[in-house]
């Protein structure tokens, strides 16, 4: 009688043994090639690395890349918002030729370790096959490359000795399932440990598990090995790439993991005002294709106007006034005192005001800090910003200098920032909700403007703006704690492992 593990390694020799001849990779010109996956793919579209160096490697052949990962997704869960749609809906709306597929990570819990490494090789075999079953470009069946788990990087990963042979077994596993149907695999597990040994005194992740942008630029040669890919020329205008390539990817964004996304997938059918949402997302779709040709350009070194040109895309309408956030004329301290209705024994004094601080649209948290100085996160982008219009929603910090009991001086913490829902103080900076994650901003020279942004956790629901994660507060603990309101699917990948919850 087989045990579990013995019939683990029978099922896996099975695999192996029926491999085909050895898997290779063409990239044709106008190749649609897209991501899907775990945290680490879609990560990646934050900072602009391993894209950038895709197209240096084919300047000639306008290949337009899609990132569908979603944080915490494995092969065979990957819980979505209502009516959002599944993984084959979208690699048909993007019109997949390439998949680059890069799961394993959350499986070791998910799948309960050593135990399930049999049902995970099933699983994987049948995710693969209705893959190469569809032809989601409407023609022909996609070429496919499997991406195997990183490894752990030092001991931020409770029991990262153990999480390491597991994530060794997995990418095994995730070989000898790939070659068995004629698919590349490639190992990232080995070569993340070479590259953590290489730039020992230099992470490369910002937890263990999660790389930073100059880990994705130390394993980008890995990601794109020959002879699968082209070689990197030894001169390439990278930066001007990685410059448009961020543009496209936060353009392409918007439109996939669409703020207030319950108006448009789910139960609520009423927008704010005339804003248009089914003009908005095509117009998104344009102005994303608009990129990619700067992509195409930048990529041959040629020379790119500074302004984008959006002109040739659709016509939004104006929103009604009042319907968008901080737009409509604010009452006078004087007029809303005057609304006021005071409890007995209470009394209400101004610290600031519009008046004196125009850039308070929208106020919607606020917080002391120990020196007594007043933070405010302001969303006049709210509901969400227009397509083509850059959102300015920030973290201001009012000062009394001269101790009357008001404001008198204004300093802006963060700008640039998108929806900033709740927010709570940690060393040196602050914890900010940044749908659909949570980030951290610093100021790492004391001069009271956040200089560093780590993104810290991916994948918080975001279907409806103001019920994003919010209300933060330490716990006694040293946790910090947050709410998150109704509608939300939620599913984050931490070094614990994966933590999902639904219509909180």
């Amino acid at each position: 009688m087989f045990s579990r593990l013995t019939l683990s390694a029978v099922i896996l020799a099975l695999f192996s043994t029926s491999a085909t001849a050895a898997a290779s990779l063409e990239l044709k010109p106008g190749d649609h090639v897209v991501w899907i996956g775990n945290t680490f793919a879609e990560r990646m579209q934050y900072f602009g690395e391993v894209e950038s160096r895709l197209h240096a490697r084919y300047p000639k052949h306008n290949l337009v890349v899609r990132n569908l990962a979603w944080s915490a997704d494995t092969i065979s869960l990957r819980p979505r918002p209502k009516d959002f749609g599944d993984i084959h809906h979208y690699l048909s709306e993007a019109k997949a030729d390439v998949i680059l597929a890069c799961y394993g990570f959350n499986e070791t819990w998910d799948y309960g370790g050593d135990e399930g490494i049999a049902r995970f090789g099933g699983d994987l075999a049948n995710f693969l096959k209705e893959l190469q079953s569809r032809k989601y470009n409407g023609r022909t069946s996609p070429r496919i490359v499997l991406y195997s788990p990183l490894a752990c990087e030092g001991v931020a990963v409770p029991d990262a000795p153990m999480r390491n042979r597991l994530l060794s077994v997995y990418t095994d596993a995730m070989k000898r399932v790939a070659g068995s149907l004629g698919i590349p695999c490639v190992d990232l597990y080995a070569a993340s440990r070479r590259v953590y040994e290489q730039d020992k005194g230099k992470a490369s992740t910002i937890n263990g598990v999660h790389l930073t942008a100059e880990g994705y630029a130390r394993l980008a040669p890995a990601i794109f090995p020959g002879p699968l890919f082209a070689a990197l020329p030894d001169e390439s205008p990278l930066d001007a790439i990685r410059a448009e390539v961020l543009e496209k990817n936060d353009t392409f964004f918007d439109w996939y993991r669409t703020v207030n996304s319950f108006y448009i997938h789910g139960d609520r059918k009423n927008p704010y005002g005339t804003v248009n949402f089914p003009l908005e997302r095509k117009k998104l779709l344009q102005m994303t294709a608009i990129r990619d040709q700067r992509i195409w350009r930048a990529a041959r070194g040629e020379d790119l106007p500074a302004e984008i040109d959006d002109s040739s895309t659709v016509k939004i309408p104006a929103s009604l006034p009042g319907k968008r956030g901080g737009t409509s004329p604010a009452l006078t301290p004087a007029e809303e005192r005057a609304k006021f209705e005071i409890a007995e024994g209470f009394k209400v004094e101004l610290f600031a005001s519009e008046q004196e601080f125009p850039e308070l649209r929208n106020p919607v948290a606020i917080n002391f800090d120990g020196a007594g100085r007043l933070w405010v996160a302001t969303m006049p982008s709210y509901p969400h910003a227009l397509p083509g219009v850059k959102a300015n929603d920030q973290v201001l910090i009012l000062e009394d200098t001269d101790g009357d009991g008001r404001a008198d001086k204004r300093t802006v913490f963060a700008e640039n920032l998108y929806l900033p829902l709740g927010f709570e103080f940690g060393e040196d900076g602050i914890y900010l909700s940044q749908e659909p994650n949570l980030v951290f901003l610093r100021d790492t020279d004391g001069d009271g403007r956040a200089d560093q942004e780590t993104i810290l956790l991916h994948g918080f629901g975001s279907e409806d703006c103001h019920h994003a994660i919010h209300n933060f507060v330490w716990g006694p603990g040293g946790g910090l704690y947050m709410q998150e309101s109704v509608f939300h699917h939620t599913q984050v990948e931490t070094i614990h492992g994966p933590r999902r919850s639904k219509d909180n």
